[in-house]
């Protein structure tokens, strides 16, 4: 029995072969549908993976239904229903027994079985006019343009400007082994980079791009104070004041100059009394050069404390290809008004000036990223009293004007404003303010996104110079 039902088996699965065919048509067809409605709504950098997944529906459906199990009895029940009238059901059950009426009627089932015509396989008509209906739909909503294909490129885009700076990242991570830190702390940069470098090229937009970067600078610069700190106080616990204190400043030539006439023993001394391991790490190879009279080489150990000139240039080159990419022409000058002799902030009144600056003294914006040995190499360092001074022409002599930039309530319930008065001094050798305005605006701008502020912060800024200029 099982031999002449075999037959039967294989045609019953070929028919849930082309139904799970058929039904995998149709999902894949509304799967396209889906994907393209959806691709309306947001960016979806994948669309055309899940596309090519979902044409795996069809055949996914087709393999189903050929190994659907098919048990002899179902398929003696489809015989029967092909012209055998029970026969085969019949003698299936009687299987097991060995009468001659058991026996008997297992041999007419099997000779009706072998004389049945095939039984016929349909294709079902519903999932297949159902998939050409959405199928129509999908070819519809391709050719419809679709607002996100922009957004779409303009990721590409970025990702291509910023592969470049990504590699740098990667070479930087490298080249760390060569420097004079600790291992611990040289796994933790390089660990840092990497993970950098593997944001930066998955980054949606250039504000992610720069949020990434600016959270990576901090973090290495919190590495490399922590160690300059400690590097610091063990140098002042040696006696070296004056090396500590070029050290805090960031200054290589200064750093030079305090070295001469340093005993190398001090310096080993000093690595030994230092709390962290990177301080102790360079110290001592700062010591082993300055053992071997090279005092420039010993300064540049130390100086991998304030910066790592290949990490901090990869990343001012990731930001510089992010900022690159918004396309709104901002400088890397980075402007702020600071209170001057009048306290105003680029604003003067009456017969007198403010005083502004583009904060270049303070090593922040300055070209090429690079930043002032006299700002300790970090930024947020301003030194008053360096600043360009500025002046407004158009209100010389009008008495003074308050201008107020007001912000939002905080969670403490608290309003941010900004009050500014009126300016005092002379205007010899100051600059009218008009002729900056637009610096400091694009500048201020730019560091409020590098900052990654909020919306609501960054509007303060926009108001506050869109005051200025109107």
């Amino acid at each position: 029995m099982k031999k002449a039902l075999s037959p039967v088996r294989r045609r019953v699965r070929l028919q849930h072969g082309l139904t799970g065919l058929c039904w995998g048509l149709l999902a894949q067809t509304a799967f396209s549908v889906v994907i393209l409605v959806l691709s309306f709504f947001f960016p979806w950098e994948k669309r055309d993976a899940w596309f090519l997944a979902g044409l795996a529906l069809p055949f996914l459906g087709l393999f189903v239904g050929l190994l659907w199990p098919v048990s002899y009895m179902q398929a003696a029940r489809i015989a029967d229903g092909n012209g055998l009238k029970e026969r085969a059901q019949t003698a299936w059950s009687l299987r097991d027994q060995q009468d001659d009426m058991a026996r008997l009627q297992r041999q007419d089932a099997i000779t009706h079985l072998q004389t049945m015509p095939r039984i016929p396989v349909r294709i079902f008509a519903k999932p297949l006019i159902a998939a050409g209906a959405c199928f129509a739909a999908a070819l519809v909503l391709f050719f419809i343009p679709n607002p996100q294909d922009a957004v779409l490129r303009q990721r590409a885009d970025l990702r291509q400007k910023l592969e470049k700076p990504a590699e740098a990242l990667e070479k930087a991570a490298d080249k760390l082994e060569e420097s004079a830190l600790d291992r611990q702390t040289v796994q933790e940069l390089r660990r840092l980079l990497g993970d950098l470098a593997r944001q930066t090229r998955q980054a949606r937009d250039e504000r992610e791009a720069l949020t990434q970067v600016s959270q990576a600078q901090q973090r290495m610069e919190k590495l490399l104070s922590d160690a300059r700190n400690a590097a610091s106080e063990a140098l002042g616990q040696a006696g070296l004041d004056a090396l500590a204190e070029a050290l805090e400043a960031g200054d290589l030539s200064a750093m030079e100059q305090a070295l001469e006439g340093v005993d190398s023993d001090a310096l080993n001394q000093a690595s030994q009394q230092s709390a962290s391991a990177a301080a102790a790490s360079v110290l001592q190879a700062a010591a082993q050069a300055l053992a071997s009279g090279n005092d420039a080489q010993a300064a540049q150990a130390l100086g991998q404390l304030s910066s790592l000139s290949a990490a901090s240039a990869a990343m001012q080159s990731a930001k510089s290809a992010a900022l690159g990419g918004q396309g709104q022409g901002k400088g890397q000058g980075q402007g702020q008004g600071q209170g001057g002799s009048g306290q105003s902030q680029g604003q003067g009144a009456g017969s007198g000036a403010g005083q502004g600056s583009t904060n270049e003294d303070a090593g922040i914006g300055s070209p090429g990223g690079k930043q002032s040995a006299s700002a300790g190499g970090r930024e947020g360092r301003y030194h008053l009293g360096e600043y360009e001074q500025i002046y407004d022409p158009t209100r010389l002599g009008d008495g003074g004007e308050i201008t107020q930039s007001t912000g939002r309530v905080d969670e403490n319930a608290q309003m941010s404003e900004l009050t500014l008065s009126p300016g005092l001094g002379s205007t010899a050798g100051s600059i009218p303010y008009d002729r900056v305005v637009g610096e400091y605006q694009a500048a201020a701008v730019q560091r409020a996104q590098e900052a990654a502020l909020p919306g609501y912060a960054q509007q303060w800024v926009a108001d506050y110079f869109s005051a200025l200029t109107e």
